[in-house]
Formats: structure tokens, C-alpha cells, sequence
């Protein structure tokens, strides 16, 4: 399996799908809340730090190999604080 590349326009797209299958759908920039496969997880969280500069985590394990995940999103990140300084 050849890894994903953020500078590759395939893996760009790939990643912003990934993003936006977890993303707030009124404001991307909002708190990452979501229920995704276990298996995903480290493709998403690439995915969630790429968009947001914050760190996904697993909140609770579910059944069927499932997980409830939560990253603080774009506003709480280093990109909206450093425009705020």
C-alpha cells in the first residue's frame, strides 16, 4: 500500500472527503464530534489534524467495532489562535 501524501492532489481530495465525512456539516471550523469504524481511525485523525491542527480521540469504544471520537476543531486550534494574537 503506497502511504497518502497531504502534497499529492489525490490524497488532498482524498483527505478533505475524509474530513468532511466527519466535520461539522453547519461550520467545518466547529468541534469534530462523530461515530466512525475503529479500523478508520488513523486515516480520520491524519485527516482531522490536517484540516484542524487538533488532535483526534477516542471518547468511547462501542459495540461492533465502532468508536466515538472528538477533536476541538479549527477555532481551537493553532491556526484561529495565531489569527487572534
Amino acid at each position: 500500500m503506497t502511504p497518502k501524501i497531504l502534497t499529492d492532489h489525490y490524497a488532498e481530495e482524498e483527505m478533505l472527503e475524509t474530513f468532511m465525512g466527519v466535520a461539522d456539516p453547519e461550520d467545518w471550523r466547529g468541534p469534530v464530534k462523530a461515530v466512525i469504524p475503529l479500523r478508520l481511525f488513523g486515516e480520520v485523525a491524519t485527516a482531522v489534524a490536517a484540516f484542524t491542527g487538533t488532535k483526534l480521540e477516542i471518547v468511547e469504544l462501542l459495540p461492533e467495532q465502532m468508536v466515538r471520537v472528538h477533536a476541538a476543531g479549527y477555532f481551537a486550534g493553532p491556526a484561529a489562535r495565531g489569527a487572534a494574537d
